[in-house]
């Protein structure tokens, strides 16, 4: 038979998640967060909807770190990052 829609839809988000990672990892995790930011100004013209997409956008940004830091790791920013347990 064919694939389970479940395992379709697993799939396809994961596949989004690793994509957005490795343009992030190889443009810059700050690049792309400005770019989103541009573009929220460009798109949305009410001034406090923009102003909550901007924040969603930094809350889901800071959401790794966040959960890092739960797990008792360190997240060291640089030219050679690394995750420090400690």
């Amino acid at each position: 038979m064919g694939v389970p829609v479940m395992w379709t839809i697993f799939a396809v988000a994961l596949a989004k998640k690793t994509a957005l990672y490795v343009v992030g990892r190889s443009y810059g995790f700050p690049r792309v967060y400005r770019r989103m930011v541009e573009f929220n100004r460009r798109t949305i013209g009410d001034r406090t909807s923009r102003r909550v997409i901007q924040e969603r956008v930094k809350y889901f940004f800071r959401i790794p770190n966040k959960i890092g830091r739960g797990l008792g790791m360190r997240v060291r920013h640089g030219k050679e990052s690394s995750v420090v347990r400690r």
